[in-house]
């Protein structure tokens, strides 16, 4: 018996590595190929339809660079504006560093023993007085929420090929 299925499997087998070999499509292939498309991939484990999951993540990944796109357009001059401000107040911050009462407010901390920390906190003063920066914050805000959405979306999605390829149909 075991002769036999070896035959039987062997026989059709070699066909169809002939045929391969050939670039002729048998009608094996032809089923094979068909039944691809309805192919399951295997994430940690679980079973998902693979042709929907392709479709989530190709809408997804659009939906995510029109954003990135969109969010460049919008971030870069506000990046750029604010980097632009605070260039403009180098020269506050110099002019305040070489004066006489910078030179004994160091001093004093220097004594005390904490003048790096009081040259850090005067820089980050003079560098950043005047700029507001709210707006860059509230639309970096608003496209990490937008982008989040796009990947929740996509994560229901994925949870939904792969309920419907669950036998139990949940």
């Amino acid at each position: 018996m075991p002769v036999l299925l070896l035959a039987l499997l062997l026989g059709p087998n070699a066909h169809l590595q002939k045929a391969s070999d050939h670039g002729e499509l048998s009608f094996v292939e032809n089923f094979a190929i068909g039944a691809v498309n309805l192919a399951v991939c295997t994430i940690d484990g679980e079973p998902y339809d693979a042709q929907a999951l392709q479709a989530a993540r190709d809408e997804a990944l659009g939906e995510l660079n029109k954003l990135s796109a969109e969010a460049k357009e919008t971030l870069v001059p506000l990046v750029n504006a604010s980097f632009d401000a605070r260039i403009d107040n180098i020269d506050g911050y110099l002019d305040d560093y070489y004066s006489l009462p910078a030179d004994y407010e160091r001093l004093v901390n220097l004594v005390g023993g904490n003048v790096e920390e009081f040259a850090a906190q005067r820089l980050q003063e003079k560098i950043d007085s005047g700029i507001d920066d709210s707006e860059l914050a509230s639309k970096f805000e608003e496209y990490s929420a937008q982008s989040q959405a796009i990947i929740d979306r996509f994560e229901s999605e994925k949870l939904r090929s792969r309920s419907r390829e669950s036998p139990s149909g949940s």
